[in-house]
């Protein structure tokens, strides 16, 4: 047997073992929770893509701080389809947004008359 030294000469490679199988069981149930989650969470509190503040973008899951920038300065979206156009948002990310996002019709200035 190999001599243990260092910051390794208290260690038990059995409880090692032991909490990194107990970090895999609860991995597994953070996983089931987010799917859980992803699923239950209505359509109806949609974000629209064109009027929503970086902090309710970060909300939906997949999307982060430079993420939200980056969408808010490609503005105005006319569909929800025009998401991938913006850098870093590739099909697979695409579709895990979708469901929580939504564009209503960017409103024209008022016209005036003379």
């Amino acid at each position: 047997m190999l001599k243990k030294s260092g910051i390794w000469s208290a260690t038990d490679p059995d409880e090692i073992a032991r909490l990194r199988a107990l970090q895999r069981e609860e991995d597994h149930e953070l996983d089931d929770l987010r799917k859980q989650l992803s699923a239950a969470r209505p359509k109806a509190h949609s974000i629209d893509l064109n009027s929503a503040t970086s902090r309710e973008l970060q909300m939906v899951s997949g999307i982060g701080p430079t993420l939200a920038t980056t969408i808010i300065s490609n503005r105005p979206y006319s569909s929800v389809n025009d998401l991938l156009r913006v850098k870093g948002i590739g099909p697979k990310l695409f579709e895990q947004v979708r469901p929580y996002v939504k564009v209503r019709a960017v409103s024209e200035p008022a016209k005036t008359k003379p």
